[in-house]
This record gives structure tokens, C-alpha cells and sequence, in this order.
């Protein structure tokens, strides 16, 4: 499984005005000089709480996969 890369940014009048001027994911606005996320695997601005939230999520993922045993097949 892939995991998510952000860059972090400040959201600029730019970003927000020709870009992006909400969270893709809760849809939030996004302030001007706010710490946003580039979800460089979808192509979009995320929130601080968004991207946390889906790195926790990505985390816990990758994590269960780790711990499979290696005898079990695709349907044990």
C-alpha cells in the first residue's frame, strides 16, 4: 500500500484564490497564511485536521498489514 506525501504550505491569496479556497476533504474555507496540506497522491489542498486524520488512518492500514502472518494466503 502507497503511503500519502504532503508538502506543507501556507496558504497564499494565490492558492486560495486561483487554486484551491477549501479543504477537499471537510470542505472548510481555507485562510489566508493558515498551514494547508498538498496531498501530492490526489492532487489536492487538505486542512491541518484532515491530513492528520488521514495519515492516522493510513498509518493504521500499513500497520495491520505488517502484522499478517506469513503463512496466511488470500482466503485464510
Amino acid at each position: 500500500m502507497s503511503v500519502n506525501s504532503f508538502l506543507e504550505e501556507r496558504a497564499t491569496g494565490n492558492i486560495i484564490k486561483n487554486v484551491a479556497s477549501f479543504c477537499s476533504e471537510c470542505y472548510s474555507p481555507l485562510l489566508e497564511n493558515q498551514i494547508v496540506f498538498y496531498d501530492m497522491q490526489h492532487y489536492r489542498y487538505l486542512c491541518s485536521s484532515c491530513q492528520e486524520s488521514i495519515t492516522d488512518k493510513s498509518e493504521k492500514s500499513s500497520n495491520l498489514l505488517d502484522n499478517r502472518d506469513e503463512n496466511s494466503g488470500l482466503f485464510i
